[in-house]
């Protein structure tokens, strides 16, 4: 194989890191980094990756460094970004907005500076001071499509809605918007679509929505997701599991919370954080790449069975992720910790090889709340079913099956690792029922502090950040209704998914 040029080998990197490989993107960046340890755009690279796998500690140190020779302003605010983002990592949340603050000091006009503190403190609850920041900016004539969005975002859930409204509609009816980054205007659309559904005027928070998702390209393959399941479901049997020597567990518990995305997770981790003796270390992706790293070619990942590892292979693969889980506790004694990357559920055989103490907590909730949910927000690029309604309820459908597949398989005798499910609106109908079933089946005894998952001081880096902050509302349950008119498609590809009685009115 040819030696890559260093640009060849960023792009590559960069490519692996957009697909959401970060281990293997890690391998990739330190390399580079040490070739180019003064390469701005590596720098920012190596740095994401970095954060992505919640190594806040060498991200924030590393760009410390980097930012006191980066002159270009552009490489500076990426730079500030990550650094704010690993300050956040790290709770040091006075140090996050200062960083941005200091330099938004000496370029108070920069639209990009602005958009990311404005960011920040959204994350961190201070959506008074985001508006202000985003407001004055504003005043000054500061329009751009990113500053407004921010507004919006801090808006969301104040009286200066419309006022949102207006600014964000004005700056996406712009003549050179189209000159702006896709990733912007899909911001864009999506607040406006939140804002437009906090006013109740759903018709617009929907096509809303539906902009935002028309930005994106449609690479939803159905048939290679049924090709995949049909490959898991043939090796991943209980039949498979007779004979094969598994590690013995060590440390603690992992507990894998899984389900589709926006299905309750981010709840379910905040709940279990809230106790003294767990550990929420949020959505890891550390299983997907240890698959990956264990099997012959990437492409063997969901066609190798119980009978292609060997107990060497097994034990590296637990220990190595037993390690990763202490490190993000920080080395200190947890009776379980938690991995809520909800596509867990796609290893769920091979965790019950390597892990074999781990058990799982399979959220789920009404799948029409499920899909909109995913619609409705910004997911990673890499769940491409999330960009229309009939890509979403079919991958539905096949996710749904697919789960109740391998929940059958973990419980079997032969396998031996227990299931939860969790429904949302169980949740949301008796908190504290569906809190101490949850505690029992993990082991551990109740605790008050579980109850009040919504004043954690953790802030919790995913899409579910505003809603961990509020206690649970009635109101988010049977959200479709508000849509009935809009979700056709979406109604039709769920199928048998959807009541019978439920489906009348709804596709047409």
């Amino acid at each position: 194989m040819p030696m890559l040029s260093p640009k060849e080998a960023f792009q590559q990197a960069q490519q692996v890191y957009e697909e959401g490989r970060y281990r293997s993107a890690l391998k990739m960046t330190e390399t580079l980094y040490r070739q180019m340890p003064h390469h701005p755009p590596v720098v920012v690279l190596h740095v994401s990756v970095l954060l992505r796998l919640q190594r806040a500690e060498p991200a924030a140190a590393i760009a410390q460094r980097a930012i006191r020779t980066i002159t270009n302003n552009w490489h500076r605010t990426l730079m500030l970004t990550n650094l704010a983002e690993a300050l956040n990592q790290l709770k040091d949340f006075d140090g996050a907005v200062g960083v941005l603050s200091d330099e938004l000091a000496k370029r108070p006009d920069d639209a990009y500076l602005i958009s990311a503190l404005a960011q920040i403190l959204v994350i961190q609850n201070k959506h008074g001071e985001a508006l202000t920041l985003t407001g004055d900016a504003i005043a000054r004539g500061i329009t751009h499509l990113g500053v407004v969005t921010g507004f919006g975002r801090a808006a969301v859930r104040t009286d200066r809605r419309d006022e949102a409204i207006a600014l964000i509609e004005a700056a996406l009816a712009a003549p050179d918007v189209e000159q702006v980054a896709p990733s912007t205007r899909s911001s864009a659309y999506t607040v406006l679509g939140h804002l437009y559904d906090k006013s109740k005027d759903y018709a617009r928070a929907f096509a809303a929505y539906e902009n935002r998702n028309n930005l994106h390209p449609k690479t939803y393959d159905d048939q290679q997701v049924i090709d995949r399941i049909a490959s898991l479901e043939s090796v991943w049997t209980p039949e498979a599991f007779v004979g094969v020597q598994r590690p013995t567990p060590s440390g603690p518990r992992p507990v894998f919370i899984i389900g589709m995305p926006r299905s309750g997770t981010t709840l379910t981790e905040q709940i279990l954080d809230m106790h003294p003796r767990a550990f929420g270390a949020g959505e890891l992706e550390g299983i997907a790449e240890l698959a990956r790293q264990a099997v012959a070619h990437p492409n063997h990942v969901f066609s190798t069975g119980p009978e292609g590892y060997d107990l060497d292979t097994l034990q590296r693969l637990g220990d190595e992720y037993r390690a990763e889980l202490m490190r993000l506790a920080g080395g200190r004694e947890y009776a379980l910790i938690t991995d809520k990357a909800p596509t867990n559920y796609w290893h769920m055989g091979l965790i019950a090889l390597a892990l074999p103490d781990a058990k799982f907590v399979h959220c789920m909730r009404d799948p029409r709340d499920t899909c909109l949910s995913c619609l409705f927000q910004p997911l990673d690029p890499s769940h491409a079913f999330s960009f229309d309604m009939d890509s979403c309820g079919r991958y539905y459908r096949h996710y749904h099956a697919y789960v109740q597949h391998m929940t059958g398989v973990m419980r079997d005798p032969r396998v031996g690792i227990d299931v939860l499910e969790m429904r949302y609106e169980d949740t949301v109908s008796d908190q504290e029922a569906q809190t101490r079933r949850l505690l029992d089946f993990v082991g551990l005894e109740f605790h008050e502090d579980c109850l009040n998952f919504h004043r954690s001081e953790r802030v919790a880096m995913t899409l579910s950040n505003d809603q961990v902050r509020s206690p649970i509302y009635q109101s988010s349950t049977r959200r479709y209704e508000r849509y009935a008119a809009h979700i056709g498609p979406l109604i039709e590809a769920l199928g048998d998914l959807v009541p019978a009685d439920e489906r009348v009115g709804d596709i047409h």
